[in-house]
């Protein structure tokens, strides 16, 4: 009788042990892969930290890659993808997300995707981080996208790695649901909830033991001294994702992306809450990607038949071949459709203008196509009178008559460009007038005179190009 006693603690410490560690709100006492440094800003008048790992090569091919992770990620999670890119000489930088894992957890922030970008392209210009190859993957790949709207002329290339927001859950008939509605049901998450939810979307139904030190990473900070905080940021993320789909801003897209996807991946916000009949037709990933890629000008699509929502640890070695073949062609090959018919019948494209395309042919031997996978450059609409010239004045494509130069309408932020130069100088072959460019807080950069390249670069802001003129001016 004396051994009951006994035994019942033994399986309360058994049970507890089964149970998982718990870690506070910041995931203190969870181990990452390598160091992780603290980037301290202030953000919507509050203190913040946000947690990342900067990752050096052995042999540096001079890129950088920023990993994005999605709503149940943590930058750890990425460590497969960071040893891969390291290995083929890629600089990484992995943040955790404010509101996410080891970074702050505002009380009272307003999510949005603009904003995480925001802090992103802030991380990075702190690090001196001007042009950057970006990797996605689920809430990430909507961050992706929207951070390639926002700063395209600094993105060399994005990956989607099954990014979630390619339909739009409230207008296919989820219901909406109150912050404090889905924080109540994030207070009940739990470890098996987690296992359970992942065996069936992120892993086509397979389950190896690897996956389950991610479950715990996740559950461990709701069995932690910060679950209630933990929770309400979760309910404001969640609230974020189902209110702003990037599936109507793809065609906007104009830098090459490449598009990965786990055919097996059945990931939508919200279908628990709808009907049978409505919850088939959600998270249908082979005909979404479809559908995306058309949409993207510069796209290529690479599918896994047999894989679910999380391809770089389900199956690392053959997503990571992926991945890395897909960047090293730095111009994506494939385009849409819409983009195939519009040159057949012969409209004007409108990923570039005609004279960046025949620039493009003839350099593209020598010169990076990545350069110019940016956005359309901006009109010049009027033109004023400069000082007399004592030859002709030449831009990037354009020779102005003498005595005029363009004055240009400024561009959407990071930059706006004027030409400042040109007038009254003798411009030789294959050479071209100091531009001048200003950040938007005006801040001077500078745009060198090139020799024998069609395409210039700005010192410390690789890959951004001075607006083009639409005509000759006089």
């Amino acid at each position: 009788m004396k051994l009951l006693p006994l035994l019942a603690l033994l399986a309360i410490r058994v049970a507890a042990a089964q149970e998982g560690p718990a870690y506070r709100m910041q995931l203190e006492g969870f181990n990452y892969p390598w160091p992780v440094a603290l980037y301290r800003f202030e953000s919507q008048g509050q203190a913040l930290e946000m947690a990342y790992m900067d990752v050096k090569p052995g042999r540096p091919n001079g890129r950088t890659a920023v990993l994005l992770h999605g709503k149940n990620f943590c930058a750890a999670t990425w460590e497969g993808t960071i040893t891969a890119l390291t290995g083929a000489g890629y600089r990484v930088i992995a943040p955790d997300q404010i509101g996410f894992c080891k970074s702050s957890k505002p009380e009272k922030y307003q999510f949005t995707f603009q904003q995480l970008a925001g802090n992103t392209h802030a991380l990075l210009e702190s690090l001196g981080v001007r042009s950057v190859t970006i990797v996605g993957h689920s809430t990430g790949g909507m961050l992706g996208v929207r951070y390639a709207l926002m700063y395209p002329s600094q993105v060399e290339h994005l990956a989607l790695v099954d990014p979630i927001g390619l339909e739009d859950w409230k207008a296919r008939g989820v219901p909406w649901q109150s912050v404090d509605t889905v924080y109540r049901r994030e207070l009940e998450t739990t470890a098996e909830r987690i296992r359970s939810y992942e065996r069936a979307t992120y892993y086509a139904g397979t389950w190896e033991p690897t996956y389950e030190r991610w479950v715990q990473m996740l559950a461990g900070m709701y069995r932690g001294s910060g679950r209630a905080r933990v929770a309400w940021d979760s309910a404001l993320l969640h609230d974020m994702i189902y209110t702003q789909p990037i599936v109507y801003e793809l065609g906007a897209l104009r830098v090459p992306v490449l598009l990965i996807i786990g055919d097996k991946d059945t990931t939508a916000i919200g279908k628990d809450l709808v009907s049978p009949q409505i919850r088939a037709t959600l998270g249908n990933y082979p005909e979404l990607a479809k559908k995306a890629a058309a949409q993207i000008p510069h796209a290529k699509l690479i599918e896994f038949a047999d894989l679910g929502h999380s391809p770089q640890i389900q199956a690392p070695e053959r997503f990571h071949k992926a991945l890395l073949d897909g960047l090293a062609s730095r111009a994506v090959g494939t385009t849409s459709p819409a983009s195939s018919r519009a040159s057949r019948s012969g409209r004007k494209s409108s990923a570039r203008p005609r004279s960046l395309q025949r620039l493009a042919r003839r350099s593209s031997a020598t010169q990076s196509p990545s350069l110019f996978a940016g956005p359309t450059p901006r009109v010049c609409k009027a033109y004023r009178r400069s000082p007399p010239a004592r030859g002709p004045v030449r831009t990037r494509h354009r020779i102005f008559r003498r005595g005029w130069t363009p004055a240009c309408s400024s561009p959407p932020a990071p930059f706006r460009r004027s030409i400042t130069r040109g007038e009254g100088l003798p411009i030789r072959r294959n050479q071209a007038p100091e531009l001048a460019v200003t950040d938007i807080q005006g801040k001077p950069a500078t745009l060198a005179g090139f020799k024998g390249k069609p395409y210039p670069s700005i010192s410390g802001l690789p890959g951004v190009l001075p607006a083009a003129p639409s005509r000759l001016g006089g």
